[in-house]
């Protein structure tokens, strides 16, 4: 390749000498940003959807209750006949089905905050692809 000083849009193939240039040489690769402003990170920060904490209630409820009839289970660990009544199993059972209901429908189904700017970032990202650049080093 003969003595350039510069090299653009052509196809190299052969060592490029850069001894003339002032400093070495940098390859960057760029990427637009994304312009997160405060409202964006605070949604990030606290966009979960409001059915995650009424999940978290309800799950806690749950525990809550089969610690107070931890001693009527306890029997039938030990391959016993158990106190607990029908009643007792229901709401054991359907506090645990309506808390992971309540999760499943919040997190896959509903839109919330922090959803919709995570789908914006993604979008960005996708749209703005990376590009590389040569660039003169500091000395």
């Amino acid at each position: 390749m003969s003595h350039q000083t510069r090299v653009e849009n052509q196809t190299i193939t052969q060592t490029v000498v850069t001894r003339d240039w002032e400093s070495e040489v940098t390859i960057g690769s760029f990427q637009a940003d994304f312009p997160l402003c405060e409202a964006d990170y605070l949604r990030l920060l606290n966009g979960s959807p409001k059915l995650l904490g009424a999940a978290t209630l309800v799950f806690s409820g749950t525990v809550g209750f089969a610690l107070s009839v931890l001693p009527k289970l306890l029997p039938v660990l030990g391959g016993k006949d158990s106190d607990m009544t029908k009643w007792e199993w229901f709401t054991l059972f359907g506090g645990l089905v309506l808390s992971i209901g309540l999760w499943a429908v919040g997190r896959f189904c509903l839109p919330n905050d922090r959803k919709m700017v995570m789908n914006r970032i993604d979008q960005h990202f996708k749209g703005a692809p990376r590009s590389r650049h040569i660039m003169k080093g500091q000395e």
